[in-house]
Formats: C-alpha cells, structure tokens, sequence
C-alpha cells in the first residue's frame, strides 16, 4: 500500500522537485542516484564560485 509513495518520490526527484517532500524521503531513492545528485551539487557550487567575480 505505500509503495506507491515511494514511485510518487521519484517522480519527484525526475522532475527536479529533490528539495521538496521527496528529499524528505530520500531513503526510497537508490544511493547511485544520491551520489549522483552530490557530485551535481558540488559542480553547481564550484560553477557558482568560480562565476563571481573577485
């Protein structure tokens, strides 16, 4: 009965919505997709770094 939670995440994490209730629940999404996610988050930070200007 609540699987189908746990597909709703991640429809959620497709759509880009990983901050919202599906980050939440981030134990039904595989870690292959959680590192990925990371490693995305840490090129978005360095990106935004090196774009400022000094």
């Amino acid at each position: 009965m609540h699987r189908r939670e746990c597909y709703a995440t991640r429809d959620q994490v497709s759509s880009g919505d990983t901050f919202g209730d599906g980050w939440m629940t981030h134990r039904s999404i595989p870690e292959s997709i959680l590192a990925t996610m990371s490693k995305a988050l840490r090129m978005r930070q360095m990106l935004s770094r090196h774009r400022k200007p000094e």
